[in-house]
């Protein structure tokens, strides 16, 4: 499946799995424009479990180090039981995420 068609699967069915990410950003990493420009703004696009739990870990990690680059609104988000993910866009070859809850959101690279 070429870059093109793979984005255009991912907006229709407005979930990305990990596999479909790492494709992107290797596509990216490899100088494709498709994947490298790729955004999600004008539809929503979030991650799978697997994905958001992974990612869910190191923004845990990021929230509990004493030098944490999060502020106290980030890590209030956090705090939340109900958060959800959305791929956004790429800059390069790097993912970013919106993350959402019942206490706000920020955006995550």
């Amino acid at each position: 499946m070429n870059t093109k068609e793979l984005i255009a699967h991912i907006e229709d069915t407005g979930i990305i799995t990990s596999g479909q990410l790492s494709t992107l950003v290797k596509r990216a990493n490899d100088g494709d424009k498709d994947a490298k420009s790729v955004c999600f703004k004008e539809c929503s696009v979030f991650v799978d479990d697997l994905l958001k739990a992974h990612e869910l870990k190191k923004l845990g990690n990021e929230a509990r180090k004493r030098d944490s680059l999060f502020g106290w609104r980030e890590k209030n988000v956090l705090q939340e039981d109900n958060i959800e993910l959305n791929l956004c866009y790429f800059r390069e070859s790097t993912p970013v995420y919106w993350v959402f809850s019942d206490n706000g959101s920020f955006e995550y690279i």
